[in-house]
């Protein structure tokens, strides 16, 4: 008997058994525009970034272009996807306002 670490797919729990989950992962595309449309008057999401092995991801926005000036005008969000640190962003910059 051999054995294969589960895909990430499996561990999501979407199997060619169950397709019906996966309309119910966020849309990336979705959570960009959403926090896209958060962003103050010359803002921009600036990083995306997560590491794979900890399920965690972060999403950050501020000034553009960048000035260190306003470093302490940075927002950052986290969530266990990158559309989950996007919309975490988002709900961020919305509650700012």
């Amino acid at each position: 008997m051999s054995y294969s670490a589960p895909t990430p797919e499996k561990r999501a729990g979407i199997t060619p058994a169950t397709p019906a989950v996966e309309p119910s992962i966020p849309s990336l595309d979705a959570a960009w525009a959403k926090a896209e449309e958060a962003l103050p008057e010359g803002w921009a999401i600036n990083m995306l970034w997560g590491t794979i092995t900890e399920d965690r991801w972060a999403a950050s926005a501020g000034p553009f272009p960048s000035d260190t000036t306003h470093t302490m005008l940075h927002r950052a969000a986290g969530g266990p996807t990158p559309a989950a640190a996007l919309n975490a962003l988002a709900e961020k910059l919305e509650a700012d306002r």
